[in-house]
C-alpha cells in the first residue's frame, strides 16, 4: 500500500509540469484559432493591394458585385438612381 501511494504521489507531482502530455491541447486549441485570424486579415489585405495597384482585377471583382462598400446612409443617396 506505501508503494502505491509513493507511485500516485510521484505522477501528480510529474503531471503539472509543461513537459507532460496533457498540455499539449491547450497549443491545440489556441494554435489553429490564432493562426485562422492570422489568414483572414492577411487574405483581405492582399486582395485590397492587388485592387489598389492592378486595375484589371479590380473590374473584373466589380463586374461579378464582389465589392462591398460600407458608407452612411446620406452619402449613399447621392449615388442612388432616382
Amino acid at each position: 500500500m506505501i508503494a502505491a501511494t509513493k507511485t500516485h504521489l510521484a505522477y501528480g507531482r510529474n503531471a503539472l509540469y509543461p513537459t507532460s502530455q496533457w498540455w499539449w491541447f491547450i497549443v491545440g486549441i489556441i494554435g489553429p484559432i490564432v493562426i485562422s485570424k492570422a489568414n483572414q486579415g492577411a487574405n483581405a489585405g492582399n486582395v485590397l493591394d492587388a485592387a489598389m495597384i492592378d486595375r484589371d482585377f479590380y473590374e473584373r471583382v466589380r463586374k461579378i458585385n464582389g465589392w462591398q462598400y460600407q458608407i452612411d446612409e446620406v452619402e449613399a443617396q447621392r449615388y442612388r438612381a432616382a
